[in-house]
């Protein structure tokens, strides 16, 4: 391997290294004070944990640790085919997080760098800045540090568009991997996550064609795309029919609608898109308060909102280059009065209505806003303003196409400036050391859960004995079932949720029943004649004793559930199998 391959290589492990620094430092710095929504995913995570040491990898399909008995697989938000889930197996739940985001974060470095080197064609200085600018992102790190695990996965898009844009890749390979990756996104309960990729894919794919108009084969793309999409539906088929047979009970249909005026909200994408990043920093310059950052997003955006649900902040150093690149553009254009091709008015014109379309579903007017929000779906998505994210990969592609345009043009002390702006890109978010952790709500306590799962490592199970009054980060080692959950499939206020269990002992006898939710009431109630949340019954003592023990006992699917366990076993078998073969054939000597 020559010198320059081993510099740029020796670079890349120090981004990467300083990458995984910033977020686990981040992540640790109130330890053991962690985000709010660590509440609801690490029992969880401990649960499902307990569930496959004692079942193996079976289907966690109930739950007996939550909500006196509660389905999970059929949960959107269940977590048992994630990665952190299986990284459980070696690590606790804290630490499997944590690789877990440096995965995730690695292979979006990796990815937006292939998409800007390979398909993009950008010089090294410019792909591997835009790299940082997509891996370091006040968004990713704002989700991360509330706990928003649905949010894990959000920078592998710039990988997914790799695989649909790369020539040389065989098609079934290139779908295979696109499929895993969209599955990944189901069973990652990353439903918002994908519309966000939505998104942020219409938008990106008409610029990836302006910049460089080879790179995107509409043929090919789009036989990647439908060959994904199908693989992907038959892999989370089994995923998907069961997320519905819940949701039709328990629809959770919330809308956000904003009351500020329109060009309050919209111009409040901008605000979202700067954020911490470049606001603290200005805030800091004028001797003014950086915690008063949320209050400030609030009045200007017209929206009452937590911090991390108004920061949508992308690099401050990317914004600053493709502000004074689109100057440049717009300057360079007058002075040559350049025209634009049919082909490039048309792409551009594709751009501006994804633009459109997402900015009133952001700001909740606007018929592509009603339209969305009459669909199964959506009508169950509410906090817009997340979908702001959808902007970060075109300003990130943007930034290093100006990049990209400098470096050509500027071949003197180009390493110096390279390493200049390398190491302004990887302090970017400092901002984010200097506002109170307590901004994101870091109250809740991860060292006793911790030593839960050592204690589960252990050999201890934590059978069910009794229904609590308590909250699910208390109740795995109380041998309870926790009755004040965090579930917001059945709304925030819990308003859905209309148990007819009682606190004490499971086997407390009610007339014909016990004290225990039969989880297939909630989910599958038809098959099994019961109504929701009918407890087992007396005669059922063997199935309760079963579930208590976390166990799984028998309750009868739809015919169609069988059917698209069998499907997605088999995708998944066929899936890894295609990957071996290319691995094989690709490798071998």
């Amino acid at each position: 391997m020559t010198k320059p391959k081993l510099a740029w290589l020796a670079l890349h492990a120090f981004n990467l290294a300083a990458i995984a620094g910033f977020y686990t430092y981040n992540l640790n710095r109130t330890y053991p004070w962690v985000g709010q929504d660590f509440s609801h995913f690490i029992p969880r995570l401990l649960d499902t944990y307990l569930h496959i040491k004692i079942n193996g990898p079976l289907v966690q399909w109930y739950t007996a640790n939550f909500g006196g008995g509660l389905p999970a697989f059929a949960n959107p938000q269940h977590l048992q085919f994630s990665l952190p889930q299986w990284l459980m197996l070696c690590f606790d739940p804290w630490q499997a997080f944590l690789f877990s985001v440096g995965v995730y974060v690695g292979l979006g470095y990796i990815g937006a760098y292939k998409l800007l080197r390979v398909i993009l064609q950008f010089d090294r200085p410019a792909a591997t800045l835009g790299a940082i600018f997509w891996s370091l992102t006040g968004f990713y790190l704002s989700r991360m540090l509330v706990g928003h695990f649905g949010f894990l996965s959000f920078p592998l898009l710039p990988l997914m568009l790799y695989l649909l844009l790369e020539s040389r890749l065989p098609l079934a390979a290139a779908s295979v991997l696109f499929a895993l990756l969209s599955a990944s996104l189901v069973y990652s309960a990353g439903f918002y996550t994908a519309v966000i990729f939505a998104f942020s894919g219409g938008l990106s794919l008409p610029l990836i064609s302006l910049m460089q108009p080879q790179a995107v084969h509409i043929g090919r793309m789009a036989r990647r795309l439908v060959m994904g999409a199908g693989l992907a539906l038959l892999l989370s088929g089994s995923k998907l029919y069961a997320v519905f047979a819940l949701m039709r009970f328990f629809s959770r249909e919330v809308m956000s609608i904003y009351d500020a005026p329109l060009l309050q909200k919209v111009t409040g994408i901008f605000f979202q898109l700067v954020g911490v990043s470049l606001i603290v920093p200005l805030r800091l310059l004028q001797g003014r308060d950086p915690n008063a950052i949320r209050d400030y997003l609030a009045a200007r955006t017209g929206i009452v909102s937590s911090l991390w649900e108004l920061d949508s902040a992308v690099s401050g150093l990317a914004v600053i280059i493709l502000g004074a690149g689109l100057a440049w553009h717009a300057w360079r254009s007058i002075r040559s009065r350049g025209r634009i091709t049919k082909q490039q008015a048309a792409v551009a014109s594709i751009f501006a209505l994804v633009a459109l379309a997402l900015i009133q579903y952001i700001v909740t007017e606007g018929p592509v806003f009603d339209f969305l929000k009459s669909l199964p779906l959506f009508r169950s998505m509410h906090v817009n303003i997340r979908n702001t994210s959808a902007f970060i990969l075109p300003i990130c592609l943007g930034a290093a196409y100006y990049l990209n345009e400098f470096f050509r043009r500027t071949r003197a002390r180009q390493k110096s400036i390279l390493l200049t702006l390398n190491m302004l890109a990887l302090i970017a978010l400092f901002p984010y050391l200097v506002i109170s952790p307590q901004l994101h709500l870091r109250f809740v306590e991860i060292k006793p859960l911790r030593e839960v799962y050592w204690q589960m490592r252990a050999g201890e199970t934590f059978p069910i004995q009794k229904i609590g009054d308590d909250l699910d980060i208390e109740a795995i080692d109380r041998n309870a079932s926790s009755l004040f959950i965090y579930e917001p499939i059945f709304g925030y206020e819990l308003e859905y949720f209309h148990p007819l269990v009682v606190p004490g002992s499971i086997y407390l006898q009610d007339g014909e029943y016990l004290n225990m939710t039969n989880p297939a009431s909630l989910v599958y109630p038809e098959e099994n004649g019961l109504t929701p949340f009918e407890r087992f019954k007396v005669s059922e003592r063997d199935k309760l004793e079963q579930f208590a023990n976390r166990r799984q006992p028998y309750f009868k699917m739809p015919f169609m559930q069988h059917v698209l366990n069998i499907v997605s076993a088999a995708a998944l078998g066929i899936h890894v199998a295609v990957l071996l073969w290319f691995g094989w054939k690709y490798v071998k000597p």
